[in-house]
């Protein structure tokens, strides 16, 4: 089963060159939801106590870190591919869409479960040639100069991430794990803390981030996100921002684990809070000044990957928010800029501040993108609001009361932000008339719907038992 959640995606790539292009839409989202449930299967086998399983000689390892971040990928994907379906109507966009978001899903996922850290930068990589490629792929100037800028910019990161990995396996090395796979497998590294030689180690973890973190695009290293979000295909966008970016989140998360295990879970603590507010507090003021819903929706991005990072540098129970945090705001944000596609194209324009209100037109999309927006600015009962909560409970809790104010402030404002936005863009008047939309009321309805009950589910009904497992797993992260 663990190999067939990286061979689906691969095989519905290569099935996608030869397949009509209407037919590889929908392979593309069936894969999509089949990687979700295999994810979704072996992660709570694993969380419920399960030996995480291997596979590819040990180099693949779904422990429940992977897992997890597996089914998150997953989830954005499906939804993206759902999307996909909808929104190209010519072959050749088709065509490359389905081959390359088929391509980069296997990448994402292939970085997830990789145990050697190696194989995690080389997929990682791969991830990011899969993700240039769509940001660019409508071809007109602002798409190939996101593109570049998307290109260049995640191959700065990765660079230095290799910088981190070498560094890491000097240190494997050094500590008697060999100078072959060993001194490069998460699982040896991290048993091994002890024997860990904090100095360089310290070092690796400063490049990790500083490299990973521009892949996920924390301030101030979060140059390329709005230009890529607004000038990317809807179903390209939710990828990105649903998927691409949890990933390299990942990797920081690994390399701050075996800092910890070295002893140095001070210093790690203080550079995800740190990093984190800062991102929360600078989206902020620059998502503010936007016009463009698509690069508010990508500061929000920033925002909300600082708020997970910040929460994964402090207690458990903060760590389990920013877990859960990790999945709402996945699922949410993929379907958020999916609709706001089909919005965009029955208004005509992306401009927040002008042009006709969106409900004139069609209150089927205006209504599915309200509630939409409504979740994913944390509103109850679902998801979003859960996770949110979560981390202030536990902020407080643990008497982070400074840094809980700056969050809860910088929540309310950018609440205020992107509500006032998404009202001007629904129900705006204005003289000229709404476009309708055609079939996207019908594709909006039909996957927007089942998401927000999901979503629902996650807010108010999930389980004690997998509450409890998640838990589990926050404490292995916390530093």
């Amino acid at each position: 089963m663990m190999l067939a959640l990286i061979v689906v995606p691969l095989a519905v790539a290569l099935l996608s060159l030869v397949l009509p292009w209407r037919l590889a839409l929908w392979l593309n989202a069936l894969g999509a939801l089949a990687t979700l449930g295999l994810a979704g299967v072996l992660a709570a086998g694993v969380l419920a106590g399960d030996p995480p399983p291997t596979t590819l000689r040990g180099y693949l390892r779904g422990d429940d870190l992977g897992l997890s971040l597996a089914v998150v990928v997953s989830a954005a994907a499906a939804v993206a591919a759902c999307i996909g379906i909808a929104s190209f109507s010519a072959e050749r966009d088709a065509r490359r869409y389905t081959v390359l978001a088929a391509a980069l899903l296997w990448a994402l996922l292939s970085t997830t479960l990789a145990d050697h850290l190696g194989v995690m930068w080389i997929t990682m990589e791969l991830s990011a040639v899969f993700g240039a490629f769509l940001v660019g792929s409508r071809g007109d100037k602002p798409a190939l100069e996101a593109a570049f800028k998307y290109m260049i910019l995640g191959s700065v990161g990765l660079v230095i991430g290799l910088l981190a990995t070498a560094l890491v396996h000097r240190v494997g090395g050094s500590a008697g794990l060999g100078a072959g796979d060993g001194a490069l497998s998460f699982l040896r590294l991290r048993a091994a803390g002890h024997a860990l030689t904090p100095g360089p180690l310290r070092i690796a973890f400063a490049l990790a981030v500083a490299g990973y973190g521009l892949k996920v695009g924390l301030f101030p290293l979060h140059v390329w996100k709005p230009d890529a979000y607004a000038a990317a295909p809807a179903p390209v966008t939710a990828l990105l921002a649903g998927a691409a970016v949890a990933v390299p989140l990942g990797a920081i998360l690994r390399f701050g684990a075996l800092a910890s295990a070295a002893g140095e879970g001070a210093l790690v603590s203080h550079a995800f809070v740190t990093i984190g507010l800062g991102s929360l507090l600078a989206a902020t003021l620059l998502a503010a000044r936007e016009r463009d819903f698509r690069r508010i929706l990508a500061f929000t991005s920033v925002e909300h990957m600082g708020l997970i990072l910040l929460a994964c540098g402090l207690e458990p129970d903060a760590v389990r928010g920013g877990l859960l945090h990790l999945l709402t705001n996945g699922t949410l944000k993929a379907l958020a800029f999916g609709l706001l596609g089909f919005v965009v194209s029955a208004r005509g324009s992306a401009d927040s501040r002008s042009g006709p209100g969106l409900f004139a037109g069609s209150p089927a999309l205006a209504a599915v993108f309200l509630v939409t927006m409504a979740a994913a600015l944390g509103f109850p009962p679902f998801g979003m609001f859960a996770s949110e909560l979560t981390v202030l409970r536990a902020l407080f809790a643990a008497d982070h009361v400074v840094v809980g104010l700056l969050v809860t402030l910088v929540l309310a404002v950018i609440f205020g932000v992107v509500i006032a936005a998404t009202l001007r863009v629904v129900f705006a008047r204005a003289d000229e008339p709404v476009p309708r939309p055609g079939g996207h009321r019908t594709a909006a309805l039909a996957i927007g719907v089942p998401v927000l009950l999901a979503m629902v589910w996650v807010g108010v009904g999930l389980p004690t038992e997998l509450w409890s497992q998640l838990g589990d797993v926050a404490r292995g992260l916390s530093p």
